[in-house]
């Protein structure tokens, strides 16, 4: 992992039908990620894909029912990184 994926900034989406996701750079980003937000904050996704044509590795989460709560992880992940 390269010190452009730590400085990445962090933030979810969420769609009315996929519900929220989280985007990340690589596939090592992304494992690093999914393991920090299921150790430390107990966000566990559901579902990880790649859209190879963009380069972009996404954990999915659903229809999760607070969604404030993988927000302030996410925001505390930034925090400890900027």
């Amino acid at each position: 992992m390269n010190d452009t994926e730590l400085l990445q900034h962090l933030s979810s989406q969420q769609d009315p039908l996929e519900g929220a996701s989280v985007k990340l750079a690589s596939f090592e980003y992304q494992d690093y990620i999914d393991d920090v937000l299921a150790e430390y904050f107990d966000i566990v996704n559901i579902l990880k894909t790649i859209d190879e044509d963009n380069g972009v590795y996404v954990l999915h989460f659903g229809q999760i029912s607070a969604l404030s709560t993988l927000n302030s992880a996410l925001a505390g992940i930034n925090k400890f990184y900027n």
